[in-house]
């Protein structure tokens, strides 16, 4: 016997996904079964935030929704809406 018994082994394996938000619905399933095997429970994920003339409003909406929901803290919260204002004021005043 290569390990003692009583030693814990394991490995970590990690790959990038870039699901849309079209493909959740396949990813979801999947990311229960992860949990499920228990092979994880922490999904570490970008969002990628397009912010326009006609959609910072709403964006504004889906940063504080993410706070809300405790995805982001409310320093990255205030950040990331001072980004926004920003850019709406450079670009578009």
């Amino acid at each position: 016997m290569r390990y003692k018994p009583q030693t814990v082994t394991f490995t970590t394996v990690r790959c990038n996904v870039t699901p849309t938000a079209e493909g959740l619905g396949a990813l979801l399933p999947i990311l229960q079964s992860i949990k499920e095997a228990g092979a994880g429970d922490r999904f570490p994920m970008e969002i990628i935030l397009h912010v326009t003339g006609t959609n910072y409003e709403q964006v504004k909406q889906v940063i504080a929704e993410l706070e809300r929901a405790g995805f982001i803290s409310n320093l990255k919260m205030q950040q990331m809406l001072s980004e926004v204002k920003n850019f709406v004021l450079f670009v578009y005043q």
